[in-house]
């Protein structure tokens, strides 16, 4: 085994030291080395050096981190969990062990348009059958990511029609700045009104946004479970609609999930560094792309966050205490805050919102516990972690959660129908909007 390996490479910058302990939501929960980062790196070690095969005990292991990123924002060499555990993903895909189904899913129904756009067709046609009167005791209830025990998954309508279908600013006209804006899975077939929001707001803004057409997903799913030839198929695709060869390209590029813009802007590059004819490209286009969030506040409006002196506004500003404001919290997506490094931006636009109270939650930027795949493949543990974040969110009183991103607006979605408080969970494209058009429209 080459030392310039990449996974090996990065291992040795682990010292065993257990700083992870402290920050991992996965450690908290269970408690066992093989859930936190120090044992995965020392498994996914093992297993790279041919010490360990991949059994199917190893491939849970692994499987059971969330690629938050919060062991390496704590650990003092800033050791990159995350990608050993892709790459070790995709060692064990490359060696046939990473599961059929899921691999079906991810190679020949995630990067195929047409064919995810009828699974989820079919799902809405029969959603009745699967999400609805299923029994708690049936199996295919299991398969759908309800923990044993605990709350049955919260599974959203799906759109009608779904976002690719309705009448959506597609070309350019005399706008400024262009923006291209990238849906998501989440809001393309289970909530349109991230992106529809998201462009309302925008156009008022003066801005020449329009969705481009094909657009498919992001692949940050298929590169998370160790897939990485789907992930560049995807990132082949939409790179030549968001950055074509030739013709209109945009200023800025943006989306109302903090996920898709992190895989645009990080990983794009690396997937396509190979690709002659797309590598430039890439790059390129990585420094066009903005969270919605950083495009809001420094782009369009950089002074709206300040009140009426001129003065940034503090946490807790809006109405008193027993008024009729609504109190509003922040949730810090994991690849928003630690991926991007976006905190500040979402809580200056949340503080600055007329007729609303902002008030921060306790460990805000702890996993939510979703983690794309991980909900649905280990729902016990998922709801073990959203459990931790719901009491975070209940003690702040609110009655609004905001987010940036699809994978924790559906997480807690689910925690939120497991409150005794009547909480609403939106997008901050929604929340911004739900504020600008006055209370007689909320």
């Amino acid at each position: 085994m080459s030392e310039s390996d990449p996974l090996l490479a990065e291992v040795e910058r682990c010292v065993r030291c257990g700083a992870c302990l402290a920050h991992c939501p996965t450690y908290r929960e269970e408690e066992r080395e093989w859930a936190v980062a120090r044992g995965r790196i020392a498994l996914a070690e093992a297993h790279r050096r041919q010490q360990l095969p991949a059994a199917r005990r190893l491939r849970r292991y692994l499987s059971t981190c969330l690629l938050c990123g919060s062991c390496t924002a704590g650990c003092p060499n800033e050791v990159d969990t995350s990608s050993i555990v892709r790459l070790a993903r995709q060692q064990m895909i490359a060696e046939g062990s990473g599961g059929r189904f899921k691999a079906w899913l991810l190679r020949h129904i995630l990067p195929a348009g047409k064919r995810l756009q009828r699974l989820f067709g079919l799902a809405r046609l029969t959603r009745p059958l699967w999400a609805r009167r299923l029994p708690r005791s049936s199996g295919l209830r299991l398969r759908v990511g309800t923990p044993a025990g605990g709350p049955a998954r919260w599974l959203p309508e799906l759109a009608r029609p779904f976002l690719h279908r309705r009448r959506l600013p597609r070309t350019f006209g005399s706008g400024s700045p262009r923006v291209f804006v990238f849906p998501g899975c989440v809001s393309n077939y289970l909530n349109p009104e991230h992106t529809l929001s998201l462009l309302r707001l925008l156009a008022g803004a003066g801005a020449d946004a329009v969705v481009p057409r094909g657009l498919g997903c992001c692949g940050l799913v298929a590169l998370s479970a160790g897939e990485n030839d789907t992930a560049r198929r995807l990132a082949r695709k939409n790179l030549d609609i968001l950055w074509p060869k030739a013709g209109d390209r945009p200023d800025f590029i943006t989306t109302p999930c903090g996920s898709c813009a992190y895989m645009l802007k990080v990983h794009f590059p690396g997937l396509l560094a190979s690709d002659d004819e797309r590598s430039e490209r890439a790059r390129q286009m990585s420094e066009r792309v903005l969270p919605f969030s950083v495009l809001w506040q420094e782009k369009l409006f950089p002074s709206h966050h300040l009140n009426h002196s001129g003065q940034p506004k503090p946490p807790g500003t809006g109405p008193a205490p027993g008024s009729t404001g609504e109190v509003i919290t922040w949730h810090d997506p994991c690849h928003l805050s630690r991926g991007l490094r976006v905190r500040k931006q979402p809580r200056e636009i949340l503080q600055s919102l007329e007729g609303a109270r902002f008030q921060p939650m306790e460990e805000a930027d702890i996993c939510c516990g979703n983690g794309g795949l991980f909900s649905v493949l280990h729902p016990e543990l998922s709801w073990k972690i959203a459990r931790r974040k719901l009491k975070n969110v209940e003690e702040t009183e609110c009655s609004i959660v905001a987010t940036e991103c699809s994978g924790c607006w559906l997480q807690l979605g689910w925690m939120a129908t497991q409150s005794e408080r009547s909480i609403k969970v939106l997008s901050l494209p929604e929340v911004i909007e739900r504020y600008r058009s006055g209370p007689e429209k909320k």
